[in-house]
């Protein structure tokens, strides 16, 4: 159970909304933990793998993706409904093949739909080997 009212979450979210449209900003990629939770209530401590929350400028809701394994954490404290709480396979974790920011990067794409991209700066744990990976899977260097 979220740990506030529904509009509670929304509201930031519409503030993060109007100020991405102001900058003509479409999508943003938010990293931080302390601002996933603000956004969408997620308490996973879970900083130390991949993990997003997706605004689309406009959208009362925002999109999250964790790993597999840490799903479950989510269902129970976010206020967004299950099908806006999306995984990428545990898989993706410790290979050099892949990368999770693989799958974050082209459901990005999905979302973003031709649009401006934007990411959170300076995100504990996302490194420039994270950011050089997004970049790839975006096909394109996003604004941060």
């Amino acid at each position: 159970m979220a740990a506030f009212e529904t509009a509670e979450y929304r509201a930031p979210v519409a503030a993060v909304s109007k100020a991405m449209q102001a900058r003509g900003i479409d999508v943003l990629v938010v990293l931080g933990e302390a601002h996933m939770c603000y956004l969408a209530g997620y308490e996973g401590r879970s900083d130390y793998v991949p993990q997003v929350v997706i605004v689309r400028a406009g959208d009362t809701d925002p999109i999250m993706i964790l790993r597999e394994m840490d799903i479950h954490c989510a269902y129970p404290t976010v206020y967004l409904d299950d099908a806006r709480i999306e995984c990428y396979p545990e898989r993706y974790i410790g290979t050099a093949e892949r990368s999770p920011w693989d799958v974050i990067g082209k459901r990005v794409l999905e979302i973003a739909r031709g649009g401006t991209i934007a990411i959170e700066p300076g995100a504990k744990g996302f490194s420039h080997q994270d950011y050089v990976r997004l970049v790839a899977a975006l096909g394109r260097a996003p604004l941060s």
